[in-house]
């Protein structure tokens, strides 16, 4: 039902906007944008906070489902009070995985690797370190410390 009514939802923000009706009947049965599959797509491609990224703090604007660039809802003017949300929701919306650095998405459990911590103690970054690290600092004494105190020193 919480994919449903978010899917109405899309649909009620681009009418509400001046999307015309009949163009996004026209969408639907040309199978254009979100609506791969004509009439039968699923709510979920069209919804607009899928049920895995739900939270209290996610703002309306976040969206992941397409909505086309002519869309009146995509031309609104935005005002000064809604950037930070606007903001927000097109990083947050946007998929970004680098393999290189281990920096993975959140459903990837344990092996999600994220914040500033992880990418200060990437161990290109700690071979660095170590090329101008005081001599006190030994690496049996950096790999005992904290993940937070590495990056402070590897930071600074």
């Amino acid at each position: 039902l919480d994919i449903f009514v978010s899917a109405v939802s899309v649909l009620y923000a681009r009418m509400v906007s001046g999307d015309n009706m009949i163009q996004l009947l026209v969408e639907m049965l040309q199978g254009d944008h979100a609506y791969t599959s004509g009439l039968e797509t699923s709510c979920q491609f069209i919804a607009e906070v899928p049920l895995h990224v739900q939270d209290s703090v996610t703002p309306l604007h976040y969206s992941v489902s397409y909505i086309p660039t002519d869309s009146s809802l995509m031309k609104r003017k935005v005002k000064a009070a809604d950037i930070h949300s606007v903001v927000w929701s097109e990083v947050r919306g946007q998929e970004v995985i680098d393999l290189h650095t281990h920096l993975l998405p959140p459903h990837f459990g344990a092996l999600c690797l994220w914040g500033i911590d992880e990418m200060l103690t990437y161990h290109y970054l700690v071979s660095e370190y170590f090329m101008t690290a005081p001599a006190d600092i030994t690496p049996e004494g950096f790999f005992a410390m904290n993940k937070n105190h590495q990056a402070n020193l590897i930071w600074d």
